[in-house]
């Protein structure tokens, strides 16, 4: 495999001292316009065609799009205007739709486009949003009577039966007024942008963020990345952040935003247009580093490999680099703090760590008991300070930040060298006697095993010690159980003894693994009820359901929507086990394996109300092709 390069033309960026302290969001594309209008802004690839708008084109479909919005009222005695949905979905409207929201004077809400329809429903009633730009699966889940409007952005045309108040992208765009001169005055320091956390340590929450926040994060993430204007990204996130689409446009840089699923595709988009650094999650990383086509795939122009949102796993990251010949570099930030706060420069990247901070920002371990700041190498809670940390939460008092403006992450870690080392989050640390265990720790040691596919690590009650390690295993296919035994026997010989695994469970698959959010609580939980392994199921009289599942829609939107369904049906009467099964030829078609006590069991399940509202979100991005078998000859491990 060829050593990592760095091209010799990209020297080490200068100081970052550009942070004009009056810029509104909006005014960043509007800088990047001026600059240069003709240069292209942003390409939509897929292989059969590529659609660009340039600076000077999609400054004017903002300007168009708060033009539309320019009579929307915002709620009685609000400092700011009205809150606008808005699906950060793939494509050319998101960032003019972006930029037009708060040009307006609105305030642009962020809505994830695998949402259920009873999330939707929440984001909208908790946010008042009465006007959307949304994919048309997810406008298809909102319930008519909570929007007045909606703006359909993955439709050129509509479509017949669309409810009152549904319009196309193109038709705001055409029948859209510019703004007059002047528009409204908007204050840096007021808010931009609510975005919603993740919600895996509990019920999301609406993080406000601010033009300022907004704007110097765009110019942290352009310096970090090192990206300038004769820059081409190759974005092959299913879902945009304001991060990727800011950064770009700060720097005056060409974003192509890949719009195919497969990897393989999106390489060759890189290579085609010269792409310097690719975007892409950790999830889509690790099952790229398992692609059987991987040996033949090559990136040309590529320099950089950039990923962040969740752990990547070290050998993933190694795997990737030596084959491309390219640094693969992970960083880290937060929704609360809009996002990035450290990133590691292409030259000199520190492997396992999330690398060092972004200009202008300050990071401390402290004792999550005292508060009081701890030296390098020893573990604690991760607080970042700078101004890119968020004005605050929707509709609470409880402020995201300390009188001083240190924000409290809930991420543990240590400094090494300067650079940070993520262990895990506090919320799911447990104590086994006085002694602290990581849950992220055990399973890489776990990971090592060569009959160990996927695996996640929970505390669980013990008279004596308070809790105990249990581990829920997904083996290899034919693993027995003796070969787990001895796997986890052997994991235990390299952990200490508070982190060695008491209890395991040998499990089809792990919720929430494909969108690398696994929710610890919710598994902890289920594994205290008493919910039996794959293994303890008995005798396998059973049906089993082989369903041929062809995603039609985003990628991230199928797996949230088949999670979602799956952890449903697993706890229904009567369900025995799951297994998801991608094609190694078709990227989009997948085999999924449900295996039932009876016909019986599995009907009165799929007759439950909340079977019918997620088949619906899974119908709107998958085809499905359902069967039914039962086992004539079965041989257990």
């Amino acid at each position: 495999m060829p050593e990592p390069t760095i091209s010799p033309a990209r020297p080490v960026p200068g100081p970052l001292t550009d942070l004009p302290p009056d810029l509104t969001l909006d005014g960043v594309l509007s800088r990047a316009a001026a600059a240069a209008p003709g240069r292209d802004a942003v390409r939509t690839a897929t292989a059969a065609e590529t659609r660009t708008v340039t600076f000077a084109e999609l400054d004017a479909q903002a300007s168009r799009v708060a033009g539309a919005l320019s009579g929307l009222a915002g709620p009685a005695g609000a400092a700011s205007g009205a809150m606008v949905a808005l699906a950060p979905a793939p494509g050319l409207p998101y960032a003019a739709a972006l930029h037009g929201i708060v040009r307006a004077g609105h305030v642009a809400v962020t809505v994830k486009p695998m949402l259920s329809a009873d999330d939707l429903a929440r984001v909208l009633r908790s946010t008042g949003a009465r006007v959307a730009f949304l994919t048309e699966a997810l406008a298809a889940r909102a319930d008519p009577a909570a929007l007045d409007r909606v703006v359909v952005t993955d439709r050129d045309e509509p479509a017949a039966g669309w409810p009152a108040g549904w319009t196309t992208y193109a038709q705001v765009l055409a029948g859209a007024d510019l703004p007059g001169p002047g528009g409204p005055r908007t204050d840096p320091e007021s808010p931009a942008l609510v975005h919603f956390t993740h919600g895996t340590t509990g019920t999301p929450k609406g993080v406000l963020l601010s033009h300022r926040n907004l704007v110097a994060n765009a110019a942290q993430t352009a310096w970090a990345h090192e990206l300038d204007r004769y820059d081409v990204v190759l974005n092959h996130l299913p879902i945009l952040h304001c991060m990727h689409v800011n950064g770009p446009i700060w720097a005056g840089a060409t974003q192509v935003l890949c719009l195919d699923p497969d990897v393989e595709s999106a390489i060759r988009l890189a290579n085609e247009h010269g792409a310097r650094c690719f975007y892409a999650q950790p999830g889509q990383l690790v099952r790229l580093a398992a692609d059987e086509r991987l040996d033949r795939l090559r990136l040309t122009t590529v320099e950089v490999i950039r990923t962040g949102g969740t752990h990547l796993p070290a050998a993933t990251a190694r795997t990737l680099s030596e084959h491309f010949g390219v640094p693969v570099v992970q960083g880290y930030g937060l929704v609360e703090t809009s996002s990035l706060t450290h990133s590691d420069l292409r030259a000199a990247p520190g492997p396992g760590t999330v690398g060092l901070p972004v200009p202008h920002t300050e990071c401390v371990i402290a004792d999550p008991d005292t508060g009081r700041p701890l030296p390098a190498g020893r573990r604690g809670e991760v607080r970042v300070r700078g101004p890119q940390v968020a004005l605050g939460y929707l509709g609470r008092d409880d402020a995201p930040v300390d009188a001083d403006g240190w924000l409290s992450t809930g991420d543990v870690g240590y400094l090494d060298g300067g650079r940070l080392v993520l262990v895990d989050r506090i919320g799911d640390l447990f104590k086994v006697g006085n002694e602290l265990v990581s849950p992220t720790e055990v399973e890489q040691v776990l990971l090592a095993q060569p009959v160990v596919q996927e695996c996640v690590v929970v505390g669980y009650p013990d008279e004596v010690l308070g809790q105990v390690p249990y581990a829920l295993v997904v083996p290899e296919d034919r693993a027995s159980d003796a070969q787990l035994a001895a796997a986890v026997a052997a994991a235990n010989e390299r952990l200490a003894p508070h982190q060695r695994i008491r209890r395991v469970s040998a499990i089809y698959s792990i919720p929430g693994a494909a969108t690398g959010k696994v929710n610890r609580r919710a598994l902890r939980e289920r594994v205290i009820a008493g919910e039996p392994s794959r293994r303890d199921r008995g005798a396998p009289t059973m049906i089993v359901l082989m369903n041929k599942v062809t995603v039609t829609g985003d990628m991230a939107e199928f797996e949230r929507a088949h999670d979602e369904i799956a952890a449903f049906m697993r706890a229904q009467p009567g369900a025995r086990g799951f297994r998801l099964l991608g094609s190694l030829d078709e990227p989009n078609v997948f085999v999924e394996l449900a295996e039932w006590d009876s016909q019986e069991a599995h009907a009165a399940a799929v007759r439950s109300p909340g079977f019918v509202e997620r088949a619906r979100a899974l119908r709107a991005v998958a085809e499905l092709d359902l069967g039914k078998y039962r086992v004539v000859r079965a041989e257990r491990a």
